[in-house]
């Protein structure tokens, strides 16, 4: 039987729902956290679920694609310099994005909290990515999640200010950009060093485990957030 399908013990079960939210977290970089808000903002409910989807499967089908540790072992040494220039370039991205949110300062209206919390999430999930990992992960992950359950509970969550199913951009241009999307949240994935670094410490079937759980419970979960506070980030109240 394969390394991706082998038989669920204890502890592989144990292990793969250790590395879940650090997989979520990896993975919620700033695109996670602002990109939603802009396809919501132009496409509707349809937006969003044109970036949720390819993400979420593209994500957790590397768990199944990189079939153990040693196959992403094999796939690093085969494309290491390509993978180095994602990150790089995921790297410049966050700086620019970072950059981006300093128009909000000074902040004078009543939205610091969300803002913050944008601005607090991409910067811890890029830690615990690039720094010690899991631990820092199973801080984040929940407070995402009570995040979230404060802005349900109390009647705040405003995906936009009044989110359609459809949005007002040309029906046409989703139909051009979703293939582009699909494509590059299906693959890119597969150069991201840090989900490598996951494969090849959750052997047998930990690995699906944690790609499943990480990406289709712990990831969805915080992007399904950032939906919860966009409309607060485009009107700014």
């Amino acid at each position: 039987m394969s390394d991706a399908s082998g038989s669920v013990t204890p502890s592989s079960l144990k292990l793969g729902l250790s590395w879940a939210p650090y997989l979520a977290c990896s993975w919620t970089w700033c695109i996670g956290m602002f990109l939603p808000i802009l396809f919501l903002r132009d496409f509707g409910w349809l937006g969003f679920v044109m970036f949720a989807v390819p993400n979420v499967l593209g994500a957790a089908a590397v768990g199944w694609v990189i079939r153990s540790p040693a196959a992403s072992r094999r796939w690093i040494r085969a494309h290491g310099p390509v993978m180095r220039l994602f990150g790089w370039g995921t790297s410049a991205f966050h700086a620019y994005w970072l950059g981006f949110l300093t128009r909000w300062l000074p902040f004078e209206n009543a939205e610091t909290i969300i803002v913050w919390n944008a601005i607090a999430m991409g910067l811890v999930s890029l830690l615990a990515a690039k720094v010690s990992g899991r631990k820092l992960a199973w801080a984040l992950w929940p407070f995402s999640c009570v995040v979230f359950l404060t802005l349900t509970l109390t009647g705040n969550v405003q995906p936009t200010p009044a989110a359609p199913l459809f949005g007002p951009a040309n029906s046409d241009a989703i139909l051009w950009l979703t293939p582009v999307v699909a494509f590059g949240f299906l693959f890119c994935p597969l150069l991201d060093l840090t989900l490598h670094k996951a494969r090849r410490a959750t052997p047998g079937a930990a690995g699906p485990i944690a790609f499943g759980v990480g990406y289709g419970v712990c990831f969805l979960t915080m992007i399904l957030l950032t939906a919860a506070y966009a409309g607060r980030l485009l009107s700014g109240d």
